[in-house]
């Protein structure tokens, strides 16, 4: 089911996204780890699905707010699609747990570290909740520059328009000795920097 879910969206990214991706090589061979994209439209966590093979892709999970996935439909397709339904404003201990839980079972998981989708493409602050978990569970993080999606689906609109898409995977920020803030700046940093690379 996941697969059949995943496949449409993966096949329309590489058709009208011509969906481009660079730095597999900087993933590390089996999780547990995260992912951390910046944040431009609804259409990044499939982006980020698709960019990765499926054997992957299978074993990463998404936190997804529950204004979108706290329904009793919309529960039951995030169940199927690796989506871990949070409240990051008022259960942020629960989203912690819950993202533990997942990554202590050797999953990968995906976090955007913004907090909520940029209004304009640019990129947000990121929220110190990413560092706490990967320097408690002593797991790295990957940064992860996402291009393209803003152009195919700006928030307010429902229906993507054609837009050429970019994936960029960075090398390992790793927690180990450092600070929570020092952790997300320096997470921050390397985004940044990918996005600004021609």
């Amino acid at each position: 089911w996941r697969y059949m879910l995943v496949f449409p969206f993966k096949l329309y990214l590489k058709v009208f996204g011509r969906l481009s991706v660079s730095g597999m090589e900087n993933l590390p061979a089996k999780g547990p780890y995260i992912i951390a994209p910046n944040h431009l439209s609804l259409a990044d966590a499939p982006t980020v699905a698709a960019g990765v093979p499926w054997a992957l892709a299978s074993q990463t999970f998404f936190l997804g707010t529950t204004d979108y996935f706290g329904g009793p439909v919309t529960s039951r397709i995030a169940n199927l699609i690796n989506v871990i339904p949070v409240d990051m404003e008022s259960r942020l201990h629960s989203a912690m747990q819950m993202s533990a839980f997942v990554l202590r079972q050797g999953k990968v998981l995906c976090v955007f570290p913004e907090g909520g989708r940029s209004r304009d493409g640019r990129i947000k602050e990121f929220k110190k909740g990413v560092g706490i978990i990967a320097r408690e569970l002593n797991i790295p993080l990957i940064p992860v520059a996402i291009r393209g999606t803003y152009e195919m689906l700006p928030p307010g609109k429902r229906l993507p328009r054609p837009a050429k898409i970019g994936v960029s995977f960075g090398k390992p920020v790793y927690p180990e000795g450092k600070e929570y803030d020092e952790i997300v700046k320096e997470l921050y940093r390397e985004v940044v920097k990918m996005l600004e690379r021609p």
